[in-house]
């Protein structure tokens, strides 16, 4: 995958999505902040360049991406209403992630 097929797809996931919007991206992504590679790494880290934020991992450009993805190949789809399905194999993955990002408490 390009890195133009990878914004392709994160730009449709985030259109079906809906919700409140920032700077084209749904609030909810801002939240963590994951960026995601054309050679399937995501972290919340990148190398900030002349070009562009890198990979830390093989200096590929990335793009935000949302918060339930992980390492590995971009799986799902963009599903009705703005759910982004996933396969079976991500349910412990998004329950990781979950995990470790903190509630939301009133502020």
């Amino acid at each position: 995958m390009t890195v133009d097929e990878l914004r392709a797809e994160l730009r449709k996931r985030a259109d079906a999505e809906g919700g409140p919007m920032f700077m084209d991206w749904p609030d909810r992504w801002w939240d963590v902040f994951l960026r995601r590679c054309p050679n399937d790494h995501v972290s919340k880290t990148t190398l900030g360049t002349d070009q562009g934020d890198r990979c830390l991992a093989c200096h590929e450009p990335v793009c935000m991406t949302f918060p339930e993805d992980a390492d590995g190949p971009l799986v799902g789809e963009a599903g009705e209403a703005g759910e982004v399905i996933f396969g079976p194999h991500d349910a412990t993955t998004r329950s990781r992630r979950a995990a470790a990002i903190p509630a939301a408490g009133p502020a």
